[in-house]
């Protein structure tokens, strides 16, 4: 009996500081958003093939320093930090959080498929020759 109350403490530890951490995830707010991001990876599910890592193929070395900005005024500002590329990849616009499972940058609507204060991941599918392709892209927060 005292292994047994033992083992079910132990459970409820567990499953107590489970809860912890996930009560400890940030909301996705604006203001939790708003800082400064680095490329991470960039996946690719393509039809019914296995998701695979296609960041050096959509990120080149000279991008892989740059860093976006996400302001709290809803602006953002991409800046080619770092090795510059042969054309400078500065720019800036605007931002939107329509809910808190997407974000609109320029237009553009993104799923948010992660958010845990240090990393923000972000899809995108749209159809490519016939088949839904999957764009998955992480920023890791500075």
């Amino acid at each position: 009996m005292k292994k047994c109350l033992i083992g079910c403490s132990m459970l409820l530890v567990l499953a107590s500081s489970c809860k912890k951490d996930q009560d400890e995830m940030p909301a996705v707010t604006k203001e939790n958003l708003a800082g400064t991001y680095t490329p991470g990876t960039v996946m690719l599910k393509l039809g019914a093939a296995p998701e695979a890592d296609v960041t050096n193929d959509y990120v080149e070395p000279c991008m892989k320093d740059d860093m976006m900005s996400l302001n709290v005024d809803l602006t953002y500002a991409y800046s080619d930090a770092g090795t510059k590329c042969s054309a400078a990849g500065d720019e800036s616009g605007t931002w939107a959080l329509p809910n808190a499972s997407s974000i609109t940058i320029d237009g553009e609507t993104f799923t948010i498929v992660k958010y845990d204060g240090k990393v923000l991941q972000v899809s995108q599918t749209d159809t490519y020759m016939g088949q839904a392709a999957t764009l998955t892209l992480t920023w890791n927060k500075k």
